[in-house]
């Protein structure tokens, strides 16, 4: 899970500071303050992970096209250098053990700091790590912790170094010959080997691989998601490998036909929420339109009429509701859903249903980001806050601001009592504000 986030030089961000995130991270600003352009970033490098073209040094363009270095980086200034910080954390290693062969492994938990920078010039541009921080804690009573931290040079080649905050030499510097003399790595140590250049370290940057590739493992619920079709096209990607709304709903006669058991749990989760909760419709289901042509639809029984309907035909709220719970249902631990205006459409009651959706999948190990402007769905966190207090430790809020011509950054604690703690003046006071106008009006009547 990444656990603290930084950019630098990135649209209308110069620096945010070093920000929390949590298992639930919630985003809240007015309109144009920057709350898409804080995640974007965290995009960029997960699409480059994810890219087909291992040449590619940092994705702009696809899936998701964020234009050239000038049109993002802050204030159109393309001598500066972007980059982006962030921290993996609670990640559990077992690669270490005493030189002594009658210890066994321990057990180490990993939080793995990285700084990438971008460096332009005339003509090129180029992604490098520029600091690395590693460090392993132990999960049994006995053990130090050990803490590396490298400073590196655009050319990649260590310029300073510390273990557990002493310097060491940095010429011919090794992973290996950092450990104590009385620990050893289990696997032999050898390069790190990557075919993106995004996270091609020096030869020291040990095993590090599989940890950065999770934690950057992204899936986007994009808002405004389109209506549901009345008849869809099987298609024979999973509804696990992403991709556009209709790309994913499309994957769900595969899911049927393919994961018996899986379908049949997934059948019931979307009743629960959907029909238990909601009372939209229930006994949901695909009904197969021409088999030939791996054409299907989306049924269900209304909850009021009881009448077998096309999902298609029961509102548009229904089509921005229901791409989160398949996203949601079919993620996997570990990875980082990123929800934008999850309340569209939606009645006040559906906008609070999505915040308990979000805590299920946030609970089972899911790292999920919240852009939104629903009242709605932050008073059902801090009602749930004081119903379920350990959801506390997992929440984090951040209020996103513009302040000459740049945006900043606000952390509002939740607080024991439910509250959010450096609240903005004024911000979603809107129904507040109407109310007392209204007051005064029916006031003004009475006098006449």
């Amino acid at each position: 899970m990444i656990t603290e986030y930084q950019i630098k030089n990135f649209k209308c961000f110069a620096d945010t500071g070093t920000v929390q995130l949590g298992a639930i991270t919630v985003l809240l600003g007015r309109n144009n303050s920057g709350k898409s352009s804080l995640i974007q970033p965290l995009q960029m490098l997960a699409q480059t992970l994810a890219a087909d073209d291992s040449t590619i040094q940092l994705a702009t363009h696809e899936p998701h096209d964020f234009g050239g270095y000038f049109e993002w980086v802050h204030r159109g200034q393309v001598n500066r250098d972007f980059s982006c910080s962030f921290t993996i954390d609670q990640v559990t290693l077992a690669s270490v053990s005493r030189t002594s062969q009658r210890e066994k492994p321990r057990r180490y938990r990993l939080s793995l700091g990285l700084t990438f920078s971008l460096r332009r010039q005339v003509e090129s541009q180029w992604l490098y790590l520029q600091r690395f921080k590693l460090k392993l804690d132990p999960l049994q009573e006995s053990g130090e912790p050990m803490a590396w931290v490298i400073q590196l040079n655009h050319r990649r080649k260590p310029v300073a170094a510390t273990f557990n905050n002493e310097r060491i030499d940095v010429s011919g510097l090794e992973m290996i010959n950092c450990l104590p003399a009385t620990l050893k790595w289990d696997k032999p140590v050898s390069p790190f080997v990557s075919d993106y250049a995004v996270i091609l370290p020096p030869h020291y940057f040990y095993s590090m691989d599989r940890p950065v590739r999770d934690a950057l493992d992204m899936a986007m619920v994009e808002p405004m998601r389109p209506a549901i079709p009345r008849v869809l096209r099987s298609n024979e990607r999973s509804p696990r490998s992403g991709g556009s709304t209709t790309h994913i709903l499309a994957g769900l006669l595969r899911a049927r036909t393919r994961r018996l058991k899986e379908w049949a749990e997934f059948q019931h989760y979307i009743n629960r929420w959907f029909g238990s909760v909601a009372e939209c419709f229930t006994g949901f289901d695909i009904e197969v339109v021409d088999e030939s042509r791996e054409l299907f639809a989306l049924v269900g029984k209304d909850c009021t009429t009881g009448a077998r309907v096309n999902l298609a035909d029961m509102g548009f709220g229904i089509a921005q509701a229901f791409p989160i719970f398949v996203r949601l249902f079919y993620s996997w631990e570990g990875q980082i859903i990123v929800i934008e205006e999850p309340e569209l459409h939606l009645n006040p009651a559906a906008q609070g249903m999505i915040f308990d959706a979000v805590v299920e999948y946030a609970t089972q190990g899911r790292q999920i980001i919240v852009e939104t402007h629903s009242e709605h769905f932050v008073l059902r966190m801090r009602r749930r806050s004081l119903e379920q207090p350990e959801l506390r430790g997992l929440i984090r809020v951040h209020y996103v601001e513009r302040h000459d011509n740049q945006s900043v950054l606000t952390p509002l604690p939740l607080t024991e009592e439910g509250r959010l703690d450096n609240w903005p003046m004024g911000f979603l006071n809107e129904a507040f504000a109407e109310s007392v106008e209204l007051l005064k009006q029916l006031d003004k009547r009475e006098a006449e």
